[in-house]
């Protein structure tokens, strides 16, 4: 078997796996919108006095209702819908450089153009959350429920700094793939 072909076997394993991964990671996020809504109808008790007597810091509230929360919330599917299209096209994204990798093709154009696309998602899903914690904080501030905002934003500012991390590594390896791919083109005109 030549080294060629060992080398192929090899780039198709690592494709088959990245695509497992992917799968994966895809159900994953099933069961972190599960949780995220779980923890959507618990927020009324997080922001109770019972909770916040334990945690050192003060913050005055008037009692959150789960009626009260879902009128705050009105809107939040909508947001949880692009959120879900965005995370949808990032892994479709992802499996095309799996397959560009598959094909022995991983230095790549088109692989340094899915991780930039990629990296763009990612960050119009940053500014998706940064939309929903201007729109629901502010509406549990002006409704006197300061806890529910604190709450709210540690929730939606986690999102937004995994977002921006996945964005910058997304756009790193854009940039790296786009350099070898570079230089996979000098080494084949020299040769």
């Amino acid at each position: 078997m030549s080294n060629r072909t060992e080398a192929q076997r090899k780039q198709y394993r690592l494709s088959v796996g990245l695509r497992a991964m992917t799968v994966a990671l895809a159900v994953f996020a099933g069961g972190v919108m599960v949780f995220a809504a779980a923890t959507r109808r618990a927020v009324p008790y997080l922001t109770s006095d019972e909770v916040w007597e334990n945690i050192a810091f003060r913050c005055p509230s008037n009692p959150l209702s789960p009626e009260r929360w879902e009128e705050i919330l009105s809107g939040h599917r909508i947001f949880t819908v692009i959120v879900l299209l965005l995370c949808v096209a990032i892994l479709f994204r992802f499996e095309r450089v799996c397959a560009q990798i598959g094909a022995d093709n991983s230095f790549s154009r088109e692989n340094a153009n899915g991780f930039r696309t990629m990296a763009w998602l990612a960050l119009v899903t940053a500014v998706v959350y940064i939309v929903k914690i201007v729109l629901y904080a502010g509406r549990c501030l002006s409704g006197g429920f300061d806890r529910a905002a604190v709450v709210v934003s540690v929730i939606y500012g986690s999102m937004i700094v995994l977002f921006l991390i996945f964005a910058f590594l997304c756009r790193s390896l854009s940039k790296l793939v786009f350099n070898a791919y570079e230089v996979k083109l000098e080494n084949e005109l020299t040769i």
